[in-house]
């Protein structure tokens, strides 16, 4: 068997940080307390060290298929223009809450093109979103998306509130 080659790639990636404002209060209490109720379905067994839903939220909630949507019309105005530009769609969605010692492990979503984040609740002292590959921490605030590579390696270290 062929030895497989490996290189590094030193690449420029984007990463994009939006407040959606279009989401009333209303619309940001539904999008926790749904994601609060449905509690820790994954049991710790992923990347996220946290409480979180199953893959596929977007799929069984109408306020969550609306934020894919939100998603993805940032996506196709940041994505490069093409004679042949892609389709862009949501593979899998999930929540998260994170509590007090609660993480998420370094990993990236390869091969996705994009991924993101979008912030329903912040307390103060909340965990930042970290790219360790490109020295980045960013501090995202209530109503926040944050879009980046598929490929971006991130993680969120230890929360220090409750």
């Amino acid at each position: 068997m062929k030895q497989i080659k490996k290189y590094e790639f030193r690449m420029m990636l984007p990463v994009v940080q939006r407040k959606l404002k279009s989401f009333t209060s209303d619309e940001m209490n539904e999008l926790s307390e749904t994601i609060l109720n449905i509690g820790d379905v994954q049991k710790h067994n992923t990347n996220v060290k946290a409480s979180m839903s199953d893959w596929y939220l977007h799929m069984h909630n109408p306020l969550v298929k609306k934020l894919c949507d939100k998603a993805i019309n940032i996506v196709e105005t940041i994505h490069p223009t093409s004679f042949n530009p892609p389709k862009f769609y949501t593979r899998k969605c999930w929540g998260a809450v994170y509590g007090e010692g609660d993480f998420t492990a370094v990993h990236n979503h390869t091969p996705n093109v994009y991924s993101w984040c979008f912030y329903v609740c912040m307390p103060k002292g909340s965990s930042p979103l970290v790219f360790p590959e490109a020295d980045l921490t960013i501090q995202p605030n209530e109503k926040d998306i944050i879009i980046f590579s598929g490929l971006a390696r991130h993680s969120v270290p230890p929360c220090q509130v409750n």
